[in-house]
């Protein structure tokens, strides 16, 4: 039997919810539909929330925040440790993350020009949740790879 993980709440530790008597648990209907809308009562809360989401669920984010986990790295450094990722698609992620505060960008007056790439301390404290999700990932990855196959097949 194949388990199902729970959905993420953005609202899991709101103890406002739960004290009001509310049913915040996954698969309640409380975590489904207006789910943002009910977990932050503040509109500039809810984009913001929006906007991370987006951010952290695009292909290269969590690749570059767990490349930069070991110290900074110069552009093409870091493009050689995020197979794949095409110059364009580097740069308007580091933008993306230098924008949000996760990125520093250090330019030194060198010649050749030298810039680096570094976690902030706010970017530094998504490593966890990024570690979190690679283990998630790794124990899962059996289920998930049968359910690919039966989807496809």
């Amino acid at each position: 039997m194949t388990t199902v993980p729970p959905r993420i709440m953005i609202d899991a530790l709101s103890d406002s919810r739960r004290d009001a008597g509310s049913d915040a648990r996954p698969g309640s209907g409380a975590d489904t539909g207006a789910g943002i809308e009910q977990a932050c009562s503040v509109p500039e809360t809810r984009g913001l929330v929006r906007d991370l989401f987006t951010m952290t669920a695009d292909k290269w984010s969590m690749l570059v925040i767990r490349a930069l986990e070991d110290g900074p790295l110069r552009f093409t450094d870091l493009m050689k440790a995020v197979d794949g990722v095409s110059h364009r698609m580097l740069t308007r992620t580091v933008r993306g993350l230098q924008r949000d505060g996760m990125l520093s960008r250090t330019s030194y007056p060198e010649s050749p020009p030298r810039v680096e790439y570094a976690l902030t301390p706010l970017g530094v404290t998504l490593l966890e949740p990024v570690r979190a999700f690679v283990a998630w990932t790794h124990e899962h990855e059996h289920e998930i790879i049968v359910s690919r196959a039966r989807y496809d097949g």
